[in-house]
């Protein structure tokens, strides 16, 4: 029998920022408000533009009078306001989708551009009417895949890689769309790398999803992978060099300076948020990691 479930999307920006490219400003988006359309169930337009990459399984786009089919590599944008609803399918993996949320608007103040950017892709998402497939989209997989990396791990100087990043990637957008230069597919070499890729993106959308699981264990890791404990902590070493215990730690630790960084949450609230038992935890954890308590962290980003 068939086996859909509710999409399950990595969310590539968190909170709203521009990029300035050529004569366009790109404004990413990380949510935003969605009408549900009375009478049918499950559809809904979005006041923003959002673009998938289908990192694996299978993804169908259903407009009211039209089903879109997609697959692994595959790209596509579903322009705003139209309707639409998102199915996903199990396969030996769930469902993944990068998914960039973003808005445009004209440079103003007479500034000159080589290439009219903005029209281009204003013509494109106003016209379309539909969703947009990208051809030979395989191409922008490691785009994404540093873009999320980029916006996940914070590292010094993230938010000047994301826009640069995200420049190179509408950029490639434009050159596919209008058929001055198509994206070349992937070599046969690539292919392989990618589908090893895979298993190590699994592995983060399941320490990502329930990393906030005090209770977690690396049992249920393994029951995920269809793998043995001891297969999974050969697996989780090889891919990240560390243990199951340390990779954990580092996710709940990168998911709290996220919260301090961004929120006013009190430090106990965080600390539950990301599967730690008390406050404690999370203060001991931060002591050992960064030397100062998670209190002292937020205070050191605002006095910057």
């Amino acid at each position: 029998m068939e086996k859909t479930v509710s999409c399950r999307n990595i969310g590539l920006w968190r909170n709203i920022v521009n990029v300035t490219i050529e004569n366009m400003v790109v404004q990413l988006h990380p949510c935003g408000f969605i009408n549900m359309i009375k009478g049918v169930p499950n559809y809904h337009t979005h006041l923003y533009h959002e673009m998938f990459y289908v990192r694996q399984g299978d993804t169908d786009i259903l407009t009211t009078d039209k089903v879109h089919k997609f697959h692994p590599d595959d790209c596509f944008i579903v322009p705003a306001g139209l309707p639409h609803f998102r199915k996903e399918y199990v396969t030996d993996f769930p469902p993944l989708s990068y998914d960039l949320r973003f808005t445009i608007r004209r440079i103003t103040g007479g500034v000159e551009a080589e290439t009219d950017l903005y029209g281009a892709f204003r013509s494109l998402l106003d016209s379309a009417g539909d969703v947009i497939g990208i051809p030979n989209a395989g191409r922008l997989r490691r785009l994404f895949s540093k873009i999320n990396d980029e916006s996940t791990n914070m590292l010094p100087f993230h938010d000047l890689k994301i826009k640069a990043q995200i420049t190179t990637l509408f950029i490639d957008l434009y050159r596919a769309l209008i058929g001055e230069e198509s994206l070349a597919p992937l070599s046969g070499d690539e292919q392989e790398n990618d589908r090893l890729d895979n298993m190590n993106v699994f592995i983060d959308f399941l320490f990502n999803k329930r990393f906030a699981n005090p209770e977690l264990k690396i049992e249920e890791v393994a029951q995920a992978l269809r793998l043995s404990v001891r297969q999974t902590e050969r697996l989780i070493m090889k891919l990240y060099n560390k243990s199951f215990k340390r990779k954990l730690m580092e996710t709940r630790l990168k998911n709290a300076r996220m919260i301090l960084r961004y929120t006013d949450a009190p430090v106990a609230e965080v600390a539950q948020f990301c599967g730690y038992a008390s406050h404690s935890g999370l203060i001991k954890a931060f002591v050992t990691e960064f030397g100062m308590t998670p209190s002292d962290y937020r205070a050191s980003l605002r006095q910057k």
